[in-house]
């Protein structure tokens, strides 16, 4: 947030420390960028124990609506530096999440967001203990998301969030967990938890994931 608001460029955007840029990112990011959209963003490649598969790879515009099941952008977009200021940049009081309430309030004020074609960034999943995706930081921080822009959601989008926050804290999904947790935007990503969280598949899954063809990845 320090850096946003000394910024002078026209736009922003950034990087995790432990993430990659890939070469030509930036200049597709700005490229594509138009003022209709709230933010330009782009797919990525899911690193993790020395592999890496795409995430949302083909293009398409976001809405609100399909925000609000699941965070579509991913944790870095190309947004407007005058924007990022005028909605307050990052929520500081939130533990995790900060890029996913960023991208819902920029959308709320600006207008969906704008998703282009090929992976460009590298998300580097780690098993180290200060890694937010794998800190109880990451369950709060779903918690405070869905608490914070519940005046938003419909009840389909509560169950999707009730879904990130039990894939956030490594809860075990049972059959009966099926219907209440069901939400047709987030149908696949629900069934797949399911049966990773189940030992009699999900060895044969994993090995899927290794060979490139599945993933837990919301919206993949």
């Amino acid at each position: 947030n320090v850096a946003i608001g000394q910024a002078k460029g026209e736009f922003a955007t950034g990087i995790d420390d432990d993430d990659l840029m890939l070469p030509g990112r930036v200049a597709a990011l700005v490229a594509a960028h138009q003022e209709r959209y709230a933010l330009v963003c782009s797919g990525f490649f899911h690193e993790r124990g020395g592999w890496r598969r795409p995430v949302f790879p083909e293009p398409r515009t976001i809405a609100l609506t399909e925000l609000l099941h699941y965070n579509l952008v991913g944790n870095q977009a190309l947004v407007r530096t005058d924007r990022l200021c005028a909605v307050g940049g990052y929520d500081e009081s939130l533990v995790a999440c900060q890029d996913y309430d960023l991208w819902t309030r920029l959308v709320v004020r600006y207008g969906p967001a704008l998703r282009i074609g090929g992976p460009s960034y590298v998300f580097r999943e780690t098993a180290e203990a200060d890694s937010i995706t794998r800190s109880p930081r990451a369950l709060e921080g779903a918690r405070q998301y869905a608490h914070k822009h519940a005046r938003l959601m419909t009840p389909a989008h509560m169950r999707s969030q009730q879904l990130l926050q039990a894939i956030a804290g490594r809860e075990r999904i049972g059959a009966r967990d099926l219907a209440r947790l069901y939400a047709t935007p987030t149908a696949g990503l629900l069934l797949r938890y399911w049966a990773a969280t189940n030992l009699p598949v999900s060895r044969a899954l994993r090995e899927l994931w290794r060979g490139g063809r599945w993933s837990l990845g919301p919206g993949d």
